[in-house]
C-alpha cells in the first residue's frame, strides 16, 4: 500500500511537472530574424530562440501568445500571460515595481540608414540648423534620441507599421532616411548584393531591453529571472546570435 502510494505521488509530481508552463507573450509586429512564422504561428527566430531557451532554464515549457502591440501589457495585468520580452521602463506609460523586471534580455541598437548608394555624413540631430528632415519610424516606437528634435519641429515622423516595411521602404528609395533596429537592416542586407544593400549612417543610440515579468506569474519570479540571467552567464545568448550570422 505505501508503495502504490509512493507511485502516485511521484506520477502526481510528474504530471504536474509536465504541464508547467511558461506564457510567453509575441509581438504581431516582430518581423525576421526576431520572429519566423508559419501557417501564422510563431515558428522559430532570434527571440523564439532565445525564449525557448527561457524557459528550458526555467524547467518550463514555453507556451505562445500572439498579441497586438496595444494588447501586450492589458494581458500582462491580467495575469493571462507571465512574460513580455523586449522592452524598457523607458518605453512605457505605465510604471511598474524594480522587482517586476528581469536582468538584460537583449540590447538594441538603432541605427540611422538610407537607400543603396546614398552614403551621407552624420546628421547632428541636436543642430538648430537641422530643418524639415522626414525620417522613417515604427509606428508606436519611442525615440528618446530623436524627441528633442521632434518638439522643435526639426524632423518629422513617417511611421512604418512594422521594421519589415520600413526597410523595404527605404531600400526602395520611398524613405530617404529611417531609424531601424540594427539587427534588422544586417538580416535584411544579408540577402542583399553589396551594392544594394541598404546604407547605415550612424548609430542613433543603443538601449538595453528587458523582461517584464507578470505580478502572478505560473513560475516563481526568480526562476524566471535567474533563466534570463542564465542566457548571458552561460553564453547560450552568443550561440543563439551566431545561428543568425549576429553578434553580440
Amino acid at each position: 500500500m505505501k508503495l502504490a502510494f509512493a507511485v502516485i505521488a511521484l506520477f502526481s509530481a510528474s504530471v504536474a511537472s509536465a504541464q508547467e508552463v511558461l506564457r510567453m507573450a509575441i509581438d504581431e509586429a516582430w518581423n525576421p530574424p526576431q520572429i519566423m512564422k508559419q501557417m501564422g504561428k510563431p515558428a522559430g527566430g532570434l527571440f523564439f530562440d532565445l525564449m525557448t531557451q527561457i524557459a528550458i532554464n526555467a524547467g518550463a515549457s514555453p507556451q505562445w501568445h500572439l498579441l497586438s502591440r496595444k494588447r501586450l501589457l492589458n494581458t500582462l495585468n491580467a495575469n493571462d500571460i507571465d512574460l513580455i520580452c523586449h522592452t524598457n521602463p523607458k518605453w512605457l506609460s505605465n510604471q511598474y515595481s524594480p522587482e517586476r523586471w528581469s536582468s538584460l534580455f537583449i540590447k538594441q541598437e538603432n541605427v540611422v540608414i538610407a537607400p543603396p548608394g546614398r552614403t551621407r555624413a552624420a546628421i547632428n540631430f541636436d543642430s538648430p540648423d537641422l530643418l524639415n528632415l522626414n525620417i522613417g519610424t515604427i509606428l508606436g516606437f519611442n525615440y528618446p534620441r530623436l524627441n528633442n528634435a521632434l518638439a522643435r519641429n526639426s524632423i518629422r515622423r513617417i511611421d512604418s507599421g512594422s521594421q519589415d516595411i520600413l526597410l523595404k521602404h527605404t531600400h526602395s528609395g520611398l524613405l530617404p532616411l529611417a531609424v531601424a533596429n540594427r539587427i534588422n537592416v544586417d538580416y535584411f542586407n544579408q540577402s542583399q548584393d553589396k551594392k544594394n544593400r541598404i546604407e547605415i549612417i550612424q548609430t542613433l543610440d543603443i538601449q538595453d531591453t528587458y523582461c517584464l515579468i507578470s505580478s502572478s506569474p505560473n513560475i516563481p519570479a526568480q526562476k524566471i529571472k535567474d533563466a534570463i540571467s542564465q542566457l548571458h552567464t552561460s553564453g547560450q545568448l552568443t550561440q543563439i546570435l551566431a545561428r543568425y550570422q549576429l553578434q553580440k
